[in-house]
């Protein structure tokens, strides 16, 4: 065809009717049957263009239901680079529910269509703050890939494919429209990377670009999906055309993985198969007959290949004996159980961008070195994938699917791995510097070396070890999502992490599965804590959003006197390190069993309760914060308590002592450096005293107590004392209980009476 470039301005219309569908009805070119955008229905509509397939991973901008974008990934989108991405995007699955991102940038790929009097090519892609988290599963679609090799421009294979075109419904309130066309023609050429449909099915209008265009494409396992093969960019009206920027090339699904890439995220890529395995005659993979192939047709080799085993009988153990090379595996879903494929040998298999995909429920077996021939994206579907050694080669390999993958053997290069759905576990010690990152699914520690020498990335899923035991990852990590779960109470091995955490400029939320301990410095950002699993932060960290405690123990025992924590109802703050303000309606209870916590104050109004061990009369050790012998809050602000505890204010004492006798005191509890007396402003609190004894029904900390009823009890004071802590000595005023005997005891003469107390010292929680 001549050169031509359209004009930008017949795109981007102040206003615009909707896109205009020839021989137009709602059922069948409306996506939605009705509420949309707020509450949308699917349109159910027998005759609707669309009804085979999930539209789901479709969004709009949330301002501005007639602008339309196709999910890449669930943190990419496409854009059309004249028209822009959206300051929040909406997605909706079948059943009504909504989802709701927010856009961090728009990067240009300069790929696509160059329009006349402009520099840069018009696709682009949208870069999500996080991934789209949502309670269901947004599809993956895939770029078509029709190439003859991967690095050839097969511009015929596309011509006469039908697609659908996507584009805005009048008005901000009326459905997109879909509507089903012919590719007239493919073209990569000075003015960029595009395809042409005409107008005779539909014609774009201003306002339609940046919406996805699709292939109704039937996968190798037989089952129709939406495939990609552009997105909406202009209409030559003079000539007839309407525009798509085209995916479909090497060089445009380079670019496309350049962006996504950087966010740990490799591009789907699909094609046909080329060919199906045999394995009769010969189960070598480089063999033309185990491909039932005669001379002179060579053995496949950067094609995409289908692997049946109801078609291969007994051939389903596959010979690597020399190097190969595939541009794509696909497993078909077969009847039968346990007929997974085996391969193995002292060669290598090369993947291409195609990457494996497993629609099958047996697990596939790589026992050979697998070799990233470019960055891949695999889908391991319900059965899973065991994998051997594998060389990222500086390429990215992300993993999704809903079964379970097993990678035994390391994985090494400088390339990147991430998990996105289903379940991997890395059992070996791994090498690959380029990251690893969790964006959904389960990543299972099964090494402490296993996520490689590069930063850990975590936007969501689970992280947690493969069995009891303990794992220790000395990456930094990076979380950029939320939630994050953090351990598993089923193979509840520790999780400890000793790199620098980064909460990438925003709240965080994890959640503890099993004690999980992070001993590096923690920064950038806030902190909120949920799941009953033990949370230790040993390092440091001063985190302008705060901590807040939403579920279960946490222990403090690090340095983070600049950050507020607030202890929800049902959590409990311990530790002996050091904090900002606290409040809540949860449990402070300092220390390790016991020990000193350090606070700037605390603001009991909320109705924060507070738990105190003691273990020795008199004074605490003061200088020995993790073993102090007594429980001690220690507030340094000048104005210590920011309100009075008052009966809805619990001190529950714990007495875990060999004996005491009436007229010994026991010093603890709060300290306070400012030298007035705090006993006004504590004095309303509600105290329960309790009893160590191994019969008893209350549990703190792993000790079984009682309520303590007599014959002594305690009288609730202060006293001035200079207590000589670890960074220098402090006068300052403490909490004290002094045992006296019960005033109808007087007559008895008990005043001198000792009372041995049942119950060992607890030990220290590890």
């Amino acid at each position: 065809m001549r050169v031509w470039r359209p004009s930008l301005a017949l795109l981007v219309a102040a206003s615009a009717p909707a896109l205009t569908v020839t021989g137009y009805t709602s059922a069948a070119h409306d996506r939605f049957g009705s509420g949309f955008p707020t509450t949308p229905v699917d349109n159910a509509s027998g005759s609707f263009v669309g009804k085979d397939h999930d539209w789901s991973g479709v969004g709009w901008a949330s301002n501005d239901g007639t602008k339309g974008f196709g999910l890449l990934s669930s943190r990419h989108y496409l854009v059309a680079r004249h028209y822009g991405g959206a300051a929040n995007l909406s997605f909706a699955d079948g059943a009504g529910a909504l989802a709701t991102a927010t856009q961090a940038s728009v990067v240009n790929t300069d790929t696509g269509l160059l329009f006349s009097g402009q520099t840069v090519r018009d696709l682009s892609i949208g870069r999500l703050t996080q991934p789209l988290a949502v309670g269901w599963s947004v599809p993956r679609p895939a770029v078509l890939d029709l190439n003859a090799s991967s690095s050839t421009n097969s511009l015929s294979a596309y011509l006469g494919l039908q697609v659908f075109l996507y584009g805005r419904g009048g008005g901000g309130t009326a459905s997109p429209r879909l509507a089903s066309a012919s590719i007239l023609s493919a073209q990569n050429d000075a003015n960029g990377q595009y395809l042409l449909t005409n107008l005779g099915a539909a014609t774009f209008q201003s306002g339609d670009s940046g919406s996805p265009a699709f292939h109704g494409w039937t996968n190798p396992n037989g089952d129709k999906e939406l495939a990609l093969l552009g997105n909406n960019a202009g209409v030559d009206t003079t000539n007839g055309y309407n525009i798509l920027n085209f995916l479909g090339l090497p060089t445009v699904m380079s670019a496309l993985n350049t962006v996504m890439n950087a966010d740990g995220f490799a591009l789907r890529v699909a094609g046909n198969a080329a060919n199906t395995w045999v394995g009769s005659s010969s189960t070598d993979l480089a063999n033309r007959s185990a491909w039932g192939l005669g001379p002179p047709t060579p053995a496949p080799s950067d094609r995409y290949v289908l692997f049946d085993a109801a078609a291969a009988g007994g051939g389903r153990a596959v010979s690597v004996g020399s190097a190969s090379n595939l541009r794509g595996v696909y497993f078909k879903s077969t009847a039968a159980a346990g007929d997974g494929f085996a391969f193995a040998g002292a060669g290598s298999l090369t993947l291409g961008r195609g990457g494996l995909v497993n629609y099958d429920d047996a697990r596939q077996s790589f026992a050979s070195a697998l070799v990233l021939g470019d960055s891949q994206y695999w889908d391991a579907g319900p059965g899973g994938l065991a994998v051997a050694a594998i060389d990222t080669n500086g390429k990215v390999l992300e993993i999704g699917g809903s079964g379970r993958s097993l990678l035994e053997g390391a994985v090494g290069g400088n390339g990147k791995l991430a998990v996105s759905g289903g379940r991997v576990d890395l059992l070996a010690a791994n090498t690959h510097g380029g990251g690893t990152f969790l964006h959904a699914g389960e990543l299972r520690i099964g090494d402490n070396a296993a996520a490689g020498t590069g930063a850990l990335t975590l936007a969501g899923g689970k992280l947690a070890s493969t069995s009891v035991a303990s794992r220790t990852l000395s990456n930094a990590v990076v979380l950029n999502g939320n939630p994050v779960a953090l351990g598993d109470a089923t193979d509840s091995g520790a999780l400890a992490l000793s790199g620098n955490v980064s909460l990438g400029g925003g709240v965080r939320t994890i959640s503890a599965g099993s004690q999980l301990v992070l001993s590096g410095t923690v920064s950038n950002g806030g902190l909120r804590k949920e799941g009953q699993g033990l949370l230790r932060l040993t390092g440091a960290g001063s985190l302008t959003g705060g901590i807040t405690l939403a579920g279960g123990a946490t222990e403090i025992d690090g340095g983070f006197g600049a950050t507020a924590v607030t202890v929800d109802a049902g959590s409990t703050l311990g530790g002996h390190g050091t904090t900002g303000a606290l409040d809540g309606a949860g449990t402070v209870a300092p220390g390790n069993s016991p020990g000193i916590l350090t606070a700037a104050s605390v603001d009991p109004s909320g109705g924060l309760d507070f738990a105190f061990e003691f273990t020795q009369v008199g004074d605490p050790d003061w200088s020995a914060a993790a073993a102090s012998g007594n429980d001690v809050l220690r507030l340094t602000a000048a104005t210590p308590f920011l309100a009075d505890l008052g009966p809805a204010n619990t001190v529950a004492v714990y007495l875990n002592l060999a004996s005491i006798n009436a007229g010994q005191s026991l010093h603890g509890g709060f300290f306070t450096d400012a030298g007035a007396d705090f006993l006004p402003r504590v004095a309303s609190a509600t105290y329960l005293f309790h009893l160590a004894d191994s019969a008893g029904g209350i549990v703190h900390n792993g000790v079984a107590y009682r309520a303590y009823s007599g014959p002594l009890s305690f009288e609730v004071g202060t006293a001035q004392v200079d207590a000589t802590f670890a960074g220098g000595t402090e006068s300052g005023v403490v909490l004290r209980f002094t045992a006296v005997p019960e005033p109808s005891a007087y007559g008895l003469a008990l005043a001198g009476l000792a009372l041995a107390l049942a119950g060992a010292r607890r030990r220290l929680r590890p």
